[in-house]
């Protein structure tokens, strides 16, 4: 006889242990010289701010960064236009007016850096301070994120969508291991309601929606594709209205902005890296007023159709390139870079205005308004810009950002030179001491508003 015993093990608890191996920056760099600060991706997801889906309005969380009333960034008290605002190495600043207007989706952003203070002679046309943003890639996997999908109701006079302000990402391949994509887009919806105007005439929509579409293609091992898409637009249909401005006073209010750019990186046989690309970006604004009627103002609110019809345009073409020699190894280590950048800007601006009567409280005249002429700006204007810079290791405890500029443009006329130099020495041998200084001359991009 044979005899077996079968013995079942009940599972009760299970106990899993995990470790997040996450990577420490030591306290003090040798080899840094530059003054930044800035956002890696969690942060700028998980940070609380006034408005999450506009990354302007977590720059503040930033040391030395102060924004004002009209969402624009100064950088340690620089005015906006002396700041230069860029996405993955393109300039995104209004070219007329020097303004940051650009909202890139917070969902597509890998980091957000600062350059505060001695930063190299790769960067022009800004004596504020440098703002970076480079946006993510997709991965072979897909992923996908929404977040504010469903929106608000409001019962205010009826039962209507009060707000909404969904955003997300998703990302994939478009090819495994060659090719990826990356879409992020936002969007609001705002419906303003004024109780003291009578239904039919009592409501302002405001819609905005952006995307930001990358793409990335390898060519060749040594050969990568980057492209980018930003699109921005924003349609008020009756902006301005008040219990003192009914419908007739409004204007429509539109505003868009749109930005490519396409970058090419290669590496060479004899080691050098080379990057080249384009970038264009348009900025366009119109306010149009309902109607062609005298605009009236009394003590009791305003009729007729409001003054004024204005647009502008301004636009931005821009070629960049930049060689990277490999290391070299002569008294010390070289990190050496060259580069250029030229940009095409115009700005077009035109006004036309109509009379405005004042009335008194008795309906009598007061007094007459008048604008002579329909005041234009057409400007245009070119600029170039070459550079060469090293980053030079004499030894561990002592570094120089050595580096020069040359600008011009059409404006100002003549070659600008921009000597700048930077240097960090820690004198012990702990490196818990570390002495950094730097000494540049900085111009901004010529004002053509």
């Amino acid at each position: 006889v044979v005899e077996s015993t079968e013995i079942t093990l009940n599972r009760v608890r299970e106990i899993h242990e995990r470790v997040n191996v996450v990577a420490s920056p030591a306290a003090i760099d040798p080899a840094k010289t530059t003054s930044t600060r800035g956002l890696a991706d969690q942060e700028i997801m998980n940070l609380p701010y006034e408005v999450p889906r506009d990354i302007r309005y977590a720059l503040p969380l930033i040391p030395g960064i102060v924004q004002d009333a009209t969402g624009q960034i100064h950088l340690n008290g620089a005015p906006t236009r002396q700041v230069l605002d860029q996405l993955d190495g393109f300039n995104i600043t209004d070219p007329a007016s020097g303004n940051f207007d650009a909202r890139v989706p917070v969902d597509a952003l890998r980091s957000v850096t600062v350059y505060g203070s001695r930063y190299p002679a790769q960067y022009g046309k800004a004596s504020g301070g440098v703002l970076d943003l480079e946006s993510g890639m997709g991965d072979d996997h897909y992923h996908f994120t929404g977040t504010d999908l469903i929106p608000s109701v409001s019962t205010n006079k009826s039962i209507h969508i009060g707000g909404w302000t969904p955003h997300g990402s998703f990302s994939g391949p478009i090819k495994k291991g060659r090719a990826w994509f990356l879409l992020a887009p936002e969007a609001e919806y705002d419906l303003e309601l004024i109780n003291e105007l009578p239904p039919g005439a009592d409501t302002n929509t405001r819609w905005r929606w952006g995307d930001l579409a990358k793409t990335q293609i390898n060519l060749t091992p040594s050969n990568i594709l980057t492209a980018d898409f930003l699109a921005n637009d924003f349609r008020a249909n009756h902006a301005g209205l008040s219990r003192f401005n009914p419908v007739e006073t409004t204007a429509s209010l539109s505003e868009s902005i749109y930005h490519f750019s396409a970058i090419d990186r290669a590496m060479l046989s004899n080691g050098l890296l080379a990057e080249y690309g384009v970038g264009f970006s348009r900025f366009h604004t119109a306010e149009l007023p309902l109607g062609n009627a005298t605009y009236v103002q009394t003590p009791g609110g305003t009729s007729g159709n409001y003054f004024q019809r204005a647009e502008a345009r301004s636009e931005r073409l821009q070629i960049n390139g930049n060689l990277i020699a490999p290391t070299i190894r002569k008294w010390g280590t070289h990190e050496l870079k060259v580069g250029t950048d030229l940009d095409h800007v115009a700005d077009v601006e035109s006004f036309n205005r109509h009379a405005i009567s004042i009335l008194r409280e008795d309906g009598t005249l007061s007094r007459t308004v008048n604008f002579p002429g329909s005041p234009s700006l057409d400007q245009t204007n070119f600029e170039t810009g070459a550079y060469a810079e090293d980053h030079w290791s004499v030894s561990h405890h002592l570094v120089l950002d050595p580096g020069i500029r040359l600008e011009w443009d059409r404006i100002v006329g003549g070659a600008r030179v921009s000597p700048r130099v930077a240097a960090s020495f820690i004198p012990t041998a702990e490196d818990n001491t570390k002495i950094v200084a730097g000494a540049g001359v900085y111009y901004d991009e010529s004002n053509i508003d």
